[in-house]
């Protein structure tokens, strides 16, 4: 049996076409994630003890945030660095977290042939919470 190019032109566009239908409706994906090594925070501030609700930050500083839940998982995932926006009287810290593939909207295809690389960041700024600078207390 001999194939003429037409055959061949044909059965190449059917295949083509199959590939899109499945990947429209999420059967095949031929995209991966490539992570870029970032740095979210702008100017990040060390933070050198924490202690319950009470922050001590390497220039000295001290700030008071009342938090719901624990902070040391959330302060050691952003490597005990934070950066601060000041509002008023209050100030809010902002922290890093890594991403997973699940927030970056990664397909779940049954079939992944990756051939398409999804550059991604690897972490992201989040809040951490709301606190307050506490004044200096110099012993006399």
């Amino acid at each position: 049996m001999v194939m003429r190019i037409s055959d061949l032109i044909g059965t190449g566009l059917l295949v083509m076409a199959l590939l899109l239908l499945a990947t429209y409706v999420g059967i095949v994906d031929f995209t991966y994630i490539s992570w870029i090594e970032n740095h979210p925070l702008k100017n990040p501030v060390r933070i050198t003890n924490v202690d319950r609700g009470l922050l001590d930050l390497e220039d000295g500083r001290q700030i008071w945030i009342s938090a719901s839940s624990d902070l040391l998982p959330t302060l050691r995932e952003a490597g005990f660095e934070v950066e601060l926006q000041e509002v008023e009287n209050d100030v809010m810290l902002w922290g890093k977290e890594k991403q997973s593939i699940g927030v970056c909207g990664y397909a779940s295809a049954w079939i992944h042939l990756p051939i398409i690389p999804i550059k991604t960041n690897r972490y992201r700024r989040i809040g951490i919470g709301w606190g307050e600078f506490l004044e200096p207390v110099f012993p006399k």
